[in-house]
């Protein structure tokens, strides 16, 4: 310990001899990730996916394509475990959409059509989402101003195992450097 250390720490009643820092924090048990290779992006959205009921009932070829949309144009993203060892940590979480129109989404929304992406839409359309628990659920939730720049409306639906469906319709904030494909 420096002298000027012991002096701050004598003036402000401080065992010097005790005085430590904090411990650091624990690292984040999960980050959002994007694979760098395209084919184990898609391949491992599917493998992930398929264990979810909200997946495993759907026909293989609508989700098929909608997952290589979603990676092809980098709308997606992974919640891994950050301990994990390996080239592949394990998967815990994904999220993909895409961008529409409000016409479009509230069709999407009301099961009418299921638009194509649009660059230039001011809406964006969260169509697959699965994670392993509520933390990494909120881990998702709370990265989804990063999903275009600016503000925006989150459409969404939420299936429950009984058949139902709920629409959602959030207003999200946007961030300034969201990255806009």
């Amino acid at each position: 310990m420096d002298a000027a250390h012991a002096a701050y720490a004598a003036a402000r009643g401080i065992d010097a001899a005790q005085d430590t820092l904090p411990p650091r924090p624990a690292p984040a048990p999960y980050r959002l990730t994007r694979a760098a290779d395209p084919y184990a992006a898609v391949a491992r959205a599917v493998e992930f996916c398929a264990r979810h009921d909200a997946f495993a009932a759907r026909p293989f070829g609508h989700w098929a394509k909608v997952l290589i949309g979603q990676v092809n144009r980098g709308h997606y993203r992974f919640a891994t475990e950050t301990g994990a060892e390996g080239p592949a940590p394990r998967i815990v979480g994904f999220a993909g959409w895409f961008h529409a129109s409000r016409a479009s989404a509230e069709r999407w929304l009301a099961d009418e059509a299921c638009p194509a992406h649009d660059p230039r839409g001011d809406c964006v359309v969260l169509n697959a989402v699965a994670a392993e628990s509520a933390e990494v659920l909120r881990l998702l939730s709370g990265s989804l101003h990063l999903m275009r720049p600016g503000p925006f409306t989150l459409y969404a639906k939420r299936l429950y195992a009984d058949g139902r469906v709920r629409p959602i319709r959030l207003p999200v904030a946007g961030h300034a450097t969201a990255t806009h494909h």
